[in-house]
């Protein structure tokens, strides 16, 4: 934010201001710069990462996710623990429910 506010050439609070005070679907016009938000979402899903696929093994319901940080998410697990799971070539069920791979 630092240096975005240099090069817009105003204060980081002036900047951190508008950010607050904006939804996350507006656009703010600033020094003739349209100034948004990025959402927390739309940065774990554009990261250049390898998918994960997660299937249930009691439904065989398979669901993909973008990221490593989203399919922990969604499990209710650390991010760490999948990575560790991964790192370990591990091919037993994720907490005996889940079946992971990378994709």
């Amino acid at each position: 934010m630092v240096n975005a506010a240099k090069y817009l050439d105003i204060s980081r609070a002036r900047l951190g201001y508008f950010l607050n005070n904006m939804s996350k679907t507006d656009n703010v016009e600033l020094k003739g710069y349209t100034v948004f938000k990025i959402t927390d979402t739309q940065v774990k899903v554009n990261r250049k990462y390898l998918k994960v696929e997660v299937t249930d093994i009691y439904t065989n319901e398979v669901k993909t996710y973008p990221s490593l940080t989203l399919a922990a998410e969604a499990l209710g697990v650390p991010r760490a623990s999948l990575s560790g799971y991964f790192c370990k070539k591990r091919t037993n069920p994720y907490k005996n429910k889940y079946n992971l791979k990378l994709v």
